[in-house]
């Protein structure tokens, strides 16, 4: 991937995070498609990403959360706990 295709990328991740409805889960699964190709330093990023919003979420930090939203919480919770078995795999 160039420098453009991973900003592109953490730019799509930062989107779905403040989105509801399909977008997470399509976010979702096209990473875990395109995960083999990710550098790992965005792999990082994103999953920090995802963790961080995930935690403000449950924390209540976030004034955006809509009705619905343990649905797409769901969807990030378990994608992050599928990449971050992914990283354990590879450590």
């Amino acid at each position: 991937m160039t420098s453009d295709d991973s900003f592109m990328m953490l730019a799509g991740v930062r989107y779905c995070l403040g989105r509801h409805s399909d977008a997470p889960s399509l976010c979702c699964d096209w990473l875990k498609a395109k995960w083999p190709q990710v550098d790992a330093r965005d792999r990082v990023q994103i999953v920090r990403k995802i963790g961080e919003r995930i935690a403000g979420v449950v924390e209540g930090r976030w004034h955006n959360v809509q009705a619905g939203w343990e649905s797409d919480l769901r969807t990030w919770r378990a994608f992050y706990a599928w990449a971050l078995d992914r990283a354990g795999a590879a450590a």
